[in-house]
């Protein structure tokens, strides 16, 4: 299989905004200058009973796209299935 390359600018993200700085590559691929600061005041983020920012949902994400003309189609995973203490142990 040949690799398919794209020239995505990386943009390191901070603290609790995984989710805005990947949607601002995606964005940037598509020509669409938004800064993950832009982002953060556009997307809802979760804040927790002590005042603490969490981040935000694949859901609130997705919505966001839609608003900004995009279709979505969301593919998700639970990185917990991926535990690999188990490997070792027999049949």
């Amino acid at each position: 299989m040949r690799a398919i390359d794209y020239d995505i600018l990386i943009i390191k993200q901070g603290f609790q905004v995984c989710v805005q700085a990947n949607a601002a590559q995606i964005l940037r691929f598509y020509s669409i200058n938004k800064t993950v600061e832009e982002i953060k005041k556009e997307v809802p983020v979760y804040v927790s009973r002590e005042g603490k920012r969490l981040g935000s949902s694949i859901g609130h994400i997705a919505t966001y796209f839609i608003n900004q003309g995009f279709e979505v189609t969301i593919h998700t995973v639970d990185l917990e299935i991926f535990d690999r203490s188990w490997a070792d142990c027999s049949n």
